[in-house]
């Protein structure tokens, strides 16, 4: 009696890369995420909080009557916000981490925008730009850890500047943007927009593979 060989049927390798493929497609979509996310806090943190207080600043210093160093002072306030932030970043990051320094900076800084954009008094103007620039380096700090932990060490650079970017990127998009809101509606606008869009950074989910 003679038995017939078995048959081993050749591996199905359509199947078998699927899951690859679903893993590289998942990893290209959480980076793509996080680059955005990335880039408009970087936006938010620096090109926005600084450009934007200058575009406007004629219109608010004619309707809140800022002298021409209480305006200085506004912007010079928002600078050393920005210093000691960017100071104090290394400490509190080590106890709460970077993600959690991350959502919790641009929540401060869109109350901070919301302050600036609702306010017609000029103290709690500047303490609007003070805490800003506080939330702003703890932000570009902790937005730049989460970004570098998750980029292989050969792909840092090309990340860094694809993020850096994004402050050009809101430079241009809020002068053009700030000009036609003077015209129409007033400066405050561009204030209250940002603070919709920073709350916006501190709550979008990131990916999983970036969460701790």
């Amino acid at each position: 009696m003679s038995l017939a060989p078995t048959k081993i049927p050749p591996p199905n390798l359509a199947l078998a890369a699927q899951p690859m493929n679903a893993a590289f497609a998942e990893a290209r979509n959480s980076s793509f995420v996080l680059l955005a996310v990335a880039m408009l806090a970087i936006g938010l943190d620096v090109g926005v909080a600084r450009i934007t207080y200058g575009v406007v600043l004629p219109a608010l210093g004619r309707d809140l009557q800022l002298s021409l160093t209480a305006a200085g002072l506004l912007g010079t306030l928002h600078l050393i916000g920005y210093l000691l932030g960017t100071l104090a970043s290394p400490s509190l990051n080590a106890k709460v981490g970077a993600l959690v320094l991350c959502r919790c900076s641009h929540f401060v800084f869109a109350c901070a925008m919301l302050v600036c954009g609702l306010t017609s008094d000029v103290a709690t103007m500047a303490a609007g730009r003070f805490v800003a620039g506080i939330a702003a380096g703890f932000g570009v700090f902790s937005i730049f850890l989460i970004v570098f932990d998750a980029t292989e060490p050969e792909k840092r650079s090309a990340a860094g500047s694809l993020v850096w970017s994004g402050i050009g990127i809101a430079i241009v998009a809020s002068g053009l943007a700030s000009s036609l809101i003077l015209v129409g509606i007033g400066w405050r606008l561009s204030f209250i927009v940002p603070a919709g869009l920073a709350i916006a950074v501190a709550a979008t989910p990131m990916p999983a593979a970036f969460r701790n």
